[in-house]
């Protein structure tokens, strides 16, 4: 996968890739603005009606989220699946399991999730990461798709061109621009058209279908061009793994914040007011946990409470980033808003720190001690608390 990706990259040229990357890149930062001055829904399942409007910007993060009513702006949405059969004058940014789009969207589609179907009409581009991506028969694409995908099918019109790497990819309808496609299997479909250029980087030979056309020439078919330059297109690669990262760090905090608010402010909360004793319990939980699964599992009676002592272990880490974020938004949130404490957690503070958060890896010596420090503090605030739940001891709701 990696290689394949590497070599899409190359594919795109100097000026694509770096529209690429400045596209990823500025999602990331924009999303937590864009909520900001959102409309914000969240809690079990979500539906907008069909006879309603919203004006502006809509956030929803919910177990499942359909939207067949109209929003006059941008939408964000995060679920186990999302569906989308009404109308959607901005952009669309959605994240989950499974995600559809049936309806008339405006500006571009940015999708990630195990299934992505698009079977209405985009304006603008469709980018996509999923397992399985399909731009069925009846859409119609008014920009570029770009995907990377296990597996990317594409049945209805493409205005301007096809970029795509992973598994495998089959075109088979019309194709404005060029197409760039690196998968291990190729096909185009009998009623594919190709206005622009062919390029394929498969490991096989493109299959090409009776009926399909080339309007500027048959398929090239390129190689790798050594190790020097793959490791070129792979740091290329690793921008855009950084891209996601920063994506899903941003989306781990919203959902976390909009399903467990109460949790989520009594953690921050501690932080900010006792940030060393945190820091403190942080040091002590990296290194007294992972050595209590040890020492469980040196018995053979231990060896299912070791288990699940690590796995446990695994995941507070994983939260840890998500906590460590939002304490320093409320941090920023006391110093601007000259608050005397976390009390009141807003989105803005929890989204707005999660971008500092993740921003400062890029910070070098005085970012890196500020990230550990509050990962760590982070850490203590929510293996105190979880310690607390596990001893039956209540912890204070907000």
């Amino acid at each position: 996968m990696s290689m394949t990706a590497g070599l899409f990259f190359a594919s795109m040229g100097g000026h694509a890739m770096k529209t690429f990357i400045v596209t990823v890149f500025a999602v990331a930062v924009f999303f937590p603005l864009a909520v900001f001055g959102a409309r914000v829904a969240g809690g079990g399942a979500y539906t907008l009606a069909e006879d309603k409007i919203i004006s502006g910007n809509f956030y929803v993060s919910s177990s499942d989220v359909v939207i067949s009513g109209k929003i006059d702006g941008d939408l964000i949405a995060a679920g186990g699946t999302v569906f989308i059969d009404g109308v959607v004058t901005g952009d669309v940014l959605v994240a989950g399991g499974t995600v559809a789009v049936s309806g008339a969207i405006g500006g571009d589609v940015r999708a990630a999730a195990a299934t992505v179907t698009i079977s209405g009409t985009v304006g603008g581009d469709v980018l996509v990461f999923s397992g399985t991506a399909k731009i069925v028969s009846g859409a119609a694409v008014g920009g570029d798709v770009i995907a990377f995908a296990g597996a990317l099918t594409v049945e209805a019109p493409v205005a301007r061109g096809v970029k795509a790497a992973g598994g495998s990819a089959v075109i088979n309808a019309d194709v404005g621009g060029n197409v760039f496609v690196s998968v291990n299997d190729l096909e185009f479909g009998e009623r594919a058209v190709i206005s622009g250029t062919a390029t394929s980087f498969g490991l096989n030979p493109p299959l090409i279908r009776d009926g399909a056309v080339f309007r500027s020439g048959s398929v090239e078919q390129k190689e790798a061009e050594g190790a020097d330059d793959f490791r070129r297109r792979f740091a290329q690669f690793a921008w855009l793994v950084a891209g996601l990262k920063f994506l899903m760090a941003i989306a781990s905090a919203a959902a976390v914040f909009a399903f467990f608010k109460p949790a989520a402010t009594h953690i921050t909360r501690y932080v900010t007011s006792h940030f060393f004793a945190a820091f403190g319990y942080g040091l002590l939980a990296v290194v007294g946990i992972p050595l209590v699964g040890i020492l469980l599992m040196a018995s053979l009676v231990g060896i299912p409470l070791g288990a699940m002592v690590f796995a446990l272990y695994v995941s507070v880490l994983l939260l840890a980033g998500v906590f460590g974020g939002m304490a320093l938004g409320a941090f920023a949130g006391m110093l601007f808003d000259r608050k005397t404490d976390a009390r009141c957690l807003s989105w803005y503070e929890v989204l707005g720190g999660t971008v500092v958060f993740s921003l400062l890896w890029f910070v070098p010596v005085v970012g890196w001690v500020v990230r550990v420090a509050f990962f760590l503090a982070g850490l203590g605030a929510l293996s105190r608390a979880l310690y607390r739940l596990l001893s039956h001891r209540s912890v204070p709701a907000t």
